[in-house]
């Protein structure tokens, strides 16, 4: 039940907020819905542009959780077992682990890109990148993990960096999709 109220949180909040903003008024005609959704991040691209933008976003993902891990290791941070049993609790569940990956991930972006770095970088890009990272790096600390918390701040900063780049959402839910299986894949083995 937290699931979904969470979820619900993170796509209900920016929307009110840009149907305030916009100063718009019922009923919410299509036209309306897609501009809001346009002004979150979510637009039509090509799909194999989309697709080849999202597999670049995703080799970098990766490329920096591994690198992150070797001083967070020679530092004696690395602790993502706390990570590492809660997923596997979640995996356990194949619907939830379905849910996490195909829910959660577009209604995080949704917050944290679309809507959080979008109202922070009014006061320039770097204060978008750093402030939604931190907060998204915040929402990591329930695991319990100082890796987790670094990792979700440098993971964050990277989908913030990237998004604020292409303007295009569909691009960092992908690829953030694709890192969450991965991750999912190499605890089962």
């Amino acid at each position: 039940m937290v699931y979904w109220l969470l979820d619900i949180f993170f796509v209900f909040v920016p929307l009110s907020w840009l149907w305030i903003e916009k100063g718009l008024k019922p009923p919410l005609s299509k036209e309306k819905a897609g501009a809001l959704l346009r002004e979150l991040g979510l637009r039509k691209e090509n799909a194999i542009a989309t697709l080849k933008k999202a597999a670049t976003l995703l080799g970098f993902l990766l490329l920096a959780a591994f690198l992150l891990g070797i001083p967070l290791t020679l530092l004696g941070l690395n602790d993502t077992a706390l990570v590492e049993k809660t997923a596997l609790e979640v995996l356990a569940v194949p619907l939830l682990a379905a849910y996490i990956l195909l829910v959660r991930v577009p209604c995080e972006e949704i917050f944290f890109r679309g809507f959080l770095f979008r109202e922070l970088s009014k006061s320039g890009p770097a204060i978008g990148i750093i402030g939604s990272s931190l907060v998204f790096a915040l929402a990591h600390y329930g695991y319990g993990s100082i890796g987790e918390i670094i990792g979700a701040l440098a993971l964050g900063a990277l989908l913030a960096a990237f998004y604020y780049r292409s303007k295009n959402l569909t691009i960092n839910i992908l690829a953030h999709m694709a890192y969450n299986f991965i991750i999912f894949l190499s605890l089962m083995w």
